[in-house]
C-alpha cells in the first residue's frame, strides 16, 4: 500500500482535497477552540502551551506524553510542517 500511494504521489495523483478543506474550516468555524482564562490572574495550561507554540521556532519538534497536556498540545500549537508533532499515543 506504501509503495502505491509513493507512485501515485511521484506521478503528481496528490488528490483534490479541496471539499475536505471546505468541511474542516467549515467545523473550524462553527466549533472554534477556545478555553476559560482563571479568574485569579494565574495562566491556564493552554495559555502556557499555546504561547510556547508560537515562541517557538519554525521546524520546532514537539513531543508530549500521555495526559491531558498531550491533547492540549494538539489543540493549541499550531503544527506547520510534517514531522514536528510526536506523541506516545
Amino acid at each position: 500500500l506504501v509503495q502505491a500511494v509513493q507512485v501515485e504521489h511521484t506521478e503528481g495523483n496528490t488528490g483534490d482535497y479541496a471539499s475536505w478543506w471546505k468541511d474542516l474550516n467549515r467545523w473550524r468555524d462553527t466549533y472554534p477552540l477556545g478555553y476559560d482564562l482563571p479568574e485569579d490572574g494565574s495562566l491556564s495550561p493552554q495559555q502556557v502551551i499555546q504561547r510556547i507554540g508560537k515562541l517557538a521556532p519554525e521546524g520546532t519538534i514537539f513531543t508530549a506524553g500521555v495526559g491531558q497536556h498531550q491533547m492540549w498540545a494538539a489543540h493549541y500549537i499550531d503544527y506547520e510542517q510534517p514531522a514536528t508533532w510526536l506523541n506516545s499515543g
